[in-house]
């Protein structure tokens, strides 16, 4: 560990010689910058994993709802929440880090999610909320 510490250091300072040498203390606000840089890096790979969770949840709950004996209220409330939670990948700019098989993976889930909401909303206006909120009373 401290080899790697002392190299990681050395490359540090030969990436930011010229800098250094012209003003060394410069040093300091060069490490705070890398330092804030890796921290933003390791966020960002937490949100992406926390997305690609988000993402294969989805899928998965959608395909246990379509076989489910659920009502279509609550079905429908489920897709609603579960498009929710995919909306906000992509408003967060999560999406923009995926890798080619993560955004796959998204835009399938993303688009399972959206034809499965269609047909429950559409039965849920034919036939009025009030039948079904009805039928999750009983």
């Amino acid at each position: 560990r401290a080899r790697d510490a002392v190299e990681d250091y050395l490359d540090f300072i030969e990436s930011h010689a010229e800098a250094i040498s012209e003003d060394p203390r410069l040093v300091f606000d060069l490490a705070r910058q890398a330092h804030d840089n890796s921290r933003a890096r390791e966020d960002a790979n937490k949100a992406v994993l926390s997305a690609e969770f988000i993402v294969r949840q989805a899928i998965a709950r959608v395909t246990r709802l379509e076989t489910s004996g659920v009502s279509v209220l609550s079905k429908a409330v489920a897709y609603a929440r579960v498009q929710r939670g995919l909306a906000r990948i992509a408003a967060r700019g999560i999406a923009a880090c995926f890798s080619k098989e993560q955004a796959a993976k998204y835009e399938k889930a993303t688009a399972l999610v959206g034809s499965s909401v269609q047909p429950a909303h559409e039965q849920l206006a034919q036939e009025g909320v009030e039948t079904h909120a009805a039928e999750i009373d009983q």
